[in-house]
């Protein structure tokens, strides 16, 4: 007997069972969130779908079987509803009209690249270990998502010459038809063809009724058939075929007015990760991409930018760059170099005309993480997980300079003050700023507890924005201005100070003197009011009144400074008179000074030999007063 045939099947669609469900008190509705994070409302009495959101703001789940949304809350008062997402955000909708009314940003995860966006630097662009874009106002840091990508987003760009324009690079999965012919006779090259790709369906196709999934180990672009309305016969002319290329480039567009950011452009033709982008700087006429398939990618912007046309974009030239993944990419101030580092431990200039290469910088020991170029000299900045960094001529591809400081991966730098400064951040996570002229590091910044990888500076340079894997957004602000404005106000208080007390002297106002004198920290000028006649002839009674209005800390210092004097012979009365004051404070418990146990044992050998001496002077003098009255007349 023959066996029964067999028909080939589809899928037409799958029901996933809810991953969330809110009820409403008033009536007989339900919300239903799905995997792709679209919410749905149906009525819970007839079974039937009253609405479907169509412009959802949640990203679809991007592991297979996960969750995009995990959780609906209700607010019957407000009449609204806050969705959490699997990422942590909160987005709270209007019951009646669904539509936004704010978004709650929660856990970043890993932060791996930020820019600085609008005219005046107004919104910080953030890619974190998402599919969504974050986009920050700076003055309140309320976010909206920028959704296009449906993998990672691993690198942004932005250019001076528009700043309203932004470049992201990920992993992507986006559909390319193409069509194909099947003659009989090529099916066979045809499924040998197929073994370059990693995965495959093969649906109805003239007399191939099967599904062949093969998996290997290199990573290669996905590959699905999709069946045609009618079906074809055996060598007929074409069947659709759809193409899910990974690994894209979106442009995006703010409107100034409204800062609504819009996909205009999306570029999909890396076959691996796109790990950095840089766009053009005098004109933004072209960017350029560096993917982990070791080539870079020289694409032309529309010149004709139009916020809600979103336009196939094709690069003009392709290179085959280095031996291992691509890490960075720049483009010179005048848009006629491009520069770019890898993991083979080189940096490669370009020409931006062809991409013809013109020269090769040697001398990193590791990767290369970071390549920039001086917006003023014709010098090109490279750091590198050996922890340095390096500055190269562009003229004859030399190293000019390197900077030594960091005890681990340098992974960014941007340059200061005009090219006279760098700043640079590390695995460590600390930042330094580097004086290129003394080639040295002038100040260490440490907040973030792991890898920084992200650092963006404002056009003023008066902040700058630092992220990395400790999820921590960081803003820095510039306060070189702030400090030099305080010590010149301190410096100036201080010479009005040390006039005064100048004149205090000079009127003999010893007692006021000495306050002012402990104020400023002049030990010498204690010393001179110290050794005055006029102070030691009033001994205890004309110090007391004037140390008891001193503080505590003050106090202090004059002790330490009656203990130098207490050394010299020459200067222990003015020195006595101080100790025997303060030390009446400490025996009431006025001043509780540490470590007087070991400051009475520096006072008490000098304090005895002052009082030998003395005591061998008084003696000296009453023998000679004795010899006078013996040598008097009525003595004989």
């Amino acid at each position: 007997e023959k066996p029964p045939p067999v028909h080939p099947t589809e899928i037409r669609t799958s029901i996933s069972p809810p991953t969330a469900v809110g009820l409403k008190t008033t009536s007989a509705l339900a919300n239903y969130a799905t995997k792709a994070g679209v919410l749905r409302v149906w009525d819970a009495l007839s079974g039937r779908e009253i609405y479907s959101q169509e412009n959802s703001l949640v990203s679809k789940a991007t592991e297979e079987g996960g969750l995009a949304i995990t959780q609906l809350l209700y607010n019957e008062q407000e009449c609204s509803f806050a969705v959490i997402t699997v990422d942590h955000n909160i987005i709270l909708h209007k019951l009646k009209t669904f539509a936004c009314q704010k978004q709650l940003i929660g856990f970043s995860d890993e932060i791996l690249d930020i820019v600085l966006l609008g005219a005046d630097n107004s919104h910080l662009a953030v890619a974190t270990n998402s599919t969504d874009i974050k986009l920050y106002k700076i003055c309140d840091m309320g976010c909206q998502l920028l959704r296009g990508h449906t993998d990672l987003v691993l690198a942004l760009a932005v250019t001076p010459s528009n700043t309203d324009l932004l470049l992201s690079s990920g992993k992507n999965n986006i559909e390319a038809p193409r069509r194909y012919a099947w003659p009989d006779t090529e099916l066979s090259s045809f499924f040998g063809w197929l073994d370059t790709c990693s995965s495959f369906t093969v649906g109805r196709l003239g007399r191939v009724a099967q599904s062949v999934r093969r998996i290997f180990r290199e990573r290669r672009p996905v590959i699905e058939f999709v069946p045609c309305v009618d079906l074809p016969r055996a060598g007929s002319p074409d069947c659709n075929v759809s193409v899910l290329q990974d690994n894209t480039v979106r442009m995006w567009l703010m409107d100034p007015l409204t800062n609504e950011v819009t996909c205009i452009g999306v570029g999909s033709r890396h076959t691996e990760s796109v790990g950095s982008i840089a766009l053009s700087s005098l004109s933004a006429s072209y960017f350029v991409s560096a993917s982990q398939d070791s080539c870079i990618k020289l694409w032309d912007v529309p010149k004709t930018l139009k916020p809600g046309l979103e336009v196939s974009l094709t690069p003009k030239f392709t290179e085959r760059a280095h031996e291992k993944d691509i890490n960075c990419v720049s483009v010179s101030p005048n848009d006629k170099i491009i520069a770019s580092g890898s993991q083979d431990k080189t940096t490669k200039l370009w020409s931006a005309d062809d991409l013809s290469l013109l020269g090769v910088l040697r001398g990193h020991r590791r990767g290369v993480w970071c390549v920039r170029f001086s917006p003023v000299d014709m010098v090109v900045l490279t750091t590198s997980a050996d922890c340095l960094i390096k500055l190269w001529s562009i003229g004859d591809l030399t190293c000019i300079k390197t900077l030594e400081g960091h005890s681990s991966s340098v992974l960014r730098a941007e340059f200061l003050s005009r090219g006279m400064q760098l700043i640079t951040t590390g695995a460590d996570g600390l930042l330094k700023l580097w004086s290129i002229k003394s080639s040295e590091c002038v100040a260490t910044f440490d907040h973030h507890n792991a890898r920084v990888w992200a650092l963006a500076v404002s056009k003023n340079e008066d902040f700058l924005v630092s992220g990395g894997s400790d999820s921590e957004l960081v803003l820095w602000r510039d306060v070189t201005l702030k400090k030099q404005d305080e010590v010149r106000k301190v410096q100036e208080k201080l010479i009005l100070q040390e006039q005064e007390l100048a004149n205090l002297l000079k009127a003999d106002q010893l007692l006021t003197a000495l306050k002012l004198a402990l104020t400023l920290d002049r030990p010498l000028q204690l010393h001179r009011i110290g050794n005055k006649q006029e102070v030691i002839k009033k001994g205890k009674a004309g110090l007391e009144d004037t140390i008891r209005q001193l503080r505590a800390d003050q106090k202090e210092s004059l002790l330490k400074c009656a203990s130098v004097w207490n050394t010299s012979s020459k200067n222990c009365h003015p020195a006595q008179l101080v100790i025997s004051i303060l030390l009446d404070d400490i025996a009431i418990g006025e001043l509780k000074t540490p470590g007087l146990s070991s400051f009475l044992e520096g006072v008490i050998p000098y304090t005895e030999r002052h009082f030998n001496r003395l005591t061998q002077l008084l003696q000296d003098l009453y023998f000679l007063q004795y010899t006078e009255a013996c040598m008097q007349r009525h003595t004989v």
